[in-house]
């Protein structure tokens, strides 16, 4: 053959290592697709059986990195058609992650311990957080005035219309049955918040 174009099977390329770069890039629009298929509108739990959450505009995904060294599991956002990827959160045990339906916010409940949890909301461009628990802290304090619990969860649980997010604070322990829950309607863009109960 004359030139520098070579033949390999069915593929003809035009410079050496060509073909790893066609199948690198067959194998990311491959991941793209099955990506796109995994469901964004519910709540997804790392680690588990799918390893991304992908954005409702499809352009980003959460990927969960599980590691055999500390830390043990890590959140990281990859952008459609870049190869990098941003570290988000590491976490010990096990977290729950949601996209808001305008892919410009998304939630992780971090179960740090069997009787603490708490939510923190990002935002995707900048990946400045909002921990729940430092925004509401005003309304635990009223909480531990009359109930002394052992058990903390602050927790996000669905999305709203104007990217906002329902989050429960629920205290228990106390050496009883008895619990206490409030909830609240708390805005990702502002932190601004208002009671549901």
């Amino acid at each position: 053959m004359g030139g520098s174009t070579t033949r390999r099977g069915n593929l003809r390329t035009a410079e050496k290592g060509r073909p790893m770069k066609v199948a690198a890039a067959i194998s990311a629009a491959l991941y793209w697709m099955i990506a796109g298929s995994v469901s964004y509108a519910a709540t997804v739990r790392f680690p588990g059986h799918t390893h991304i959450a992908t954005s409702p505009d499809g352009n980003t995904m959460i990927v969960n990195i599980d590691r055999d060294e500390e830390p043990n599991h890590v959140l990281s956002l990859k952008d459609k058609g870049r190869s990098r990827s941003r570290a988000v959160l590491s976490y010990g045990r096990y977290v729950d992650v949601s996209w808001s339906p305008d892919s410009k916010f998304f939630f992780v409940n971090d179960y740090d311990g069997s009787d603490v949890a708490r939510c923190v909301l990002l935002d995707r461009a900048h990946l400045n957080k909002r921990d729940t628990r430092v925004l509401l802290q005003k309304e635990m304090d009223a909480i531990t005035a009359h109930f002394k619990g052992s058990s903390w969860t602050v927790t996000c649980s669905s999305w709203q219309k104007g990217d906002k997010v329902r989050v429960s604070i629920v205290v228990s322990g106390n050496g009883t049955v008895e619990e206490v829950r409030k909830r609240f309607l708390l805005d990702a863009r502002t932190g601004a918040f208002t009671a549901k109960d």
